[in-house]
């Protein structure tokens, strides 16, 4: 999943929207949900709302089913919806896709501190990343309440802020993506990215290098893991997109060993891929497809591991304008489209890479984020 940057707003009117976002008691005409459904975080950079798409035949869309904040991704848990309301907002809202969307909870993860991504080991016990803090927030999901803090400052880069990016659980560990932007100067990565990785029930680091003195993150070969880390369920891997410096081809997919915390290096790089890669979703244990962009473009292409030099553009609009990727239960795969003309989701056979769809599913507001929901 690709993010993107909105203009620091002000303390005051992160407070604002998360008021408004409390009092949102409007009806929504939302219909019985579907067996899946692709939630869709919608935004044109000012203003933000929550649509959602029949993940069936019909891809029936249906917009503005909540208000959220601009700057905002989605995550599925236990039948919840967690919408993380990013820089300015400041908060994680609540919805219950059973009551049309309804905010159920909305609560603050601090002033300022970005929140970019949440993981579950129960609705009672989350965990936050905090891009702008070196701090992470252990929350409570169904209250609000901060119940714990675990410091990363140790994976911290000169300016004392780690970059804490996305989040995933793989069993009985936690791993987090960790930047390492140079703030003072030019948000460049300073060096290679890492993987920290830690027990969610202890709160204790693991070390990835037991024979280094110390503790030891998870060493990526690529600086600038930016997007959305993904577990292949067939191979059992993580793989990581490592954009490294925007708009210099340093960057790649790497394929991370989740047990033996080992990493492949890059083993599809950027200049293979045509541009920055900043999304990556498996198809199956070797294929997968990217989102890489150039100084004007984005393009969706297609990969396979036991052919990495050999790539397929599977659609290519012609304008940076491709925001997410997602793979549905049946393996087709949803893309955001930021198009002027049509924006909306497409989506493709991810067999033959061709799109199924004539026109992208209308979601009104230009698509940002995807997630998948189930009834």
């Amino acid at each position: 999943m690709m993010n993107f940057r909105i203009p620091a707003w002000t303390a005051a009117l992160g407070a604002l929207a998360l008021a408004a976002c409390e009092d949102d008691t409007s009806s929504v005409n939302v219909p019985p949900l579907p067996v899946e459904y692709a939630f869709v975080t919608t935004t044109d950079y000012t203003t933000g709302a929550a649509a959602f798409v029949r993940a069936d035949s019909t891809l029936t869309p249906y917009c503005n089913v909540r208000s959220i904040h601009s700057d905002a991704v989605a995550r599925f848990y236990q039948g919840r919806i967690y919408v993380v309301n990013r820089n300015g907002a400041d908060n994680i809202q609540v919805l219950d896709p059973y009551s049309s969307f309804a905010t159920i909870k909305q609560f603050s993860v601090g002033n300022g501190s970005d929140p970019h991504d949440i993981a579950f080991l129960s609705r009672s016990r989350a965990f936050v990343t905090r891009f702008n803090t070196d701090q992470m927030w252990i929350v409570d999901a169904n209250t609000g309440r901060r119940s714990g803090l675990i410091d990363f400052n140790q994976f911290a880069d000169g300016d004392n802020i780690p970059e804490m990016d996305h989040i995933l659980r793989v069993g009985e560990r936690m791993f987090v993506a960790i930047d390492r932007l140079n703030r003072t100067t030019d948000w460049g990565p300073v060096g290679p990215g890492y993987l920290a990785v830690f027990d969610p029930y202890t709160e204790q680091f693991i070390d990835a290098d037991p024979f280094t003195t110390g503790l030891q993150p998870l060493m990526l070969e690529g600086a600038n893991p930016y997007a959305e880390l993904v577990l292949n369920t067939d191979s059992q891997r993580i793989w990581v997109a490592v954009a490294g410096h925007w708009g210099v081809a340093d960057g790649g997919i790497e394929v991370v060993d989740p047990v033996a915390l080992t990493t492949s290096g890059i083993v599809i790089t950027e200049a293979t891929l045509g541009g920055d890669v900043s999304d990556v979703v498996p198809i199956d244990e070797n294929r997968g497809a990217a989102i890489v962009t150039g100084a004007d473009y984005a393009m969706l292409v297609g990969f396979d591991l036991t052919a990495p030099t050999e790539i397929d553009t599977i659609y290519a609009p012609g304008a940076y304008v491709l925001q997410d990727a997602e793979l549905s239960r049946d393996g087709r795969l949803f893309v955001s489209d930021r198009t002027n003309v049509k924006p909306g989701l497409r989506v493709f056979n991810t067999n033959t890479w061709t799109q199924i769809t004539t026109d992208p599913a209308d979601v009104c507001l230009p698509p940002a984020d995807i997630e998948f929901g189930y009834r």
